[in-house]
């Protein structure tokens, strides 16, 4: 999908802005990081930076642990190359394609986007895909992506959250019972529903803030253990 957007699409637009785009995040690196947007009255700071830190704060564990299981035996340079480095080029390379595509077809046909943005946010995927070929492929490609990814995001957290709560002993801990991991994937399903059934979006961000900052407590002591260790 990613190399279809990049060769039927605008591809030369799409290299340029993609080198702009990289040199400018290294540029303004330090400045975005540390703006808090005292000076000005605006809820990007609440509703975007702060939301997005405590997000994965609350994801950590989960992640955390997921990771370590499938990164056992790896080393540090491994894992650091595997987890961080890798990853990190490919959401600049994804992004950096389907931000910029999407540009272009706004600037080309000012407010197409934009209008179905503000209009329906769910649909604005179906109507940048609109514009390539073969787009009815592309759109149920899409659907298939995300549906993978809801999936597999709710097998990981519930058999992190499985490991956690099944009986204190190795065998437990290492394959935790298949019936377990069923209940937690309905469980936190449903609380997902729950949340977003009573109060949409706004109530899932604010309950992941929440829970985020006890565990960016938590996580400050596990980076101080983490290099007494690696001393040791």
């Amino acid at each position: 999908m990613l190399s279809i957007v990049f060769i039927a699409g605008p591809t030369s637009f799409i290299v340029d802005g993609l080198l702009q785009n990289v040199g400018s995040y290294i540029q303004n690196l330090l400045a975005l990081s540390t703006n808090t947007q005292a000076y000005m009255d605006s809820s990007w700071q609440n509703g975007w930076t702060l939301f997005y830190y405590s997000w994965w704060f609350a994801w950590s564990p989960f992640v955390g642990l997921f990771i370590a299981r499938i990164s056992y035996g790896r080393s540090i340079q491994e894992f650091l190359l595997g987890v961080v480095v890798i990853p990190s080029i490919l959401v600049f390379v994804w992004m950096g394609i389907f931000g910029n595509a999407a540009l272009h077809q706004e600037l080309l046909e000012p407010n197409s986007l934009s209008t179905a943005i503000n209009n329906d946010i769910t649909i604005s995927l179906f109507v940048f895909l609109e514009q390539f070929p073969y787009s009815p492929i592309l759109m149920g490609l899409s659907i298939v992506i995300i549906l993978t990814f809801f999936v597999t995001s709710s097998d990981s957290g519930a058999l992190v959250t499985s490991m956690l709560t099944a009986a204190n002993n190795e065998k437990a801990q290492d394959e935790p019972p298949m019936l377990l991991r069923v209940v937690w994937a309905i469980s936190l399903g449903i609380i997902a529903v729950v949340l977003l059934a009573g109060g949409g979006l706004g109530a899932l961000q604010t309950s992941v803030i929440v829970t985020g900052v006890p565990f960016a407590i938590l996580i400050f002591f596990a980076c101080k253990s983490l290099l007494k260790s690696l001393n040791q």
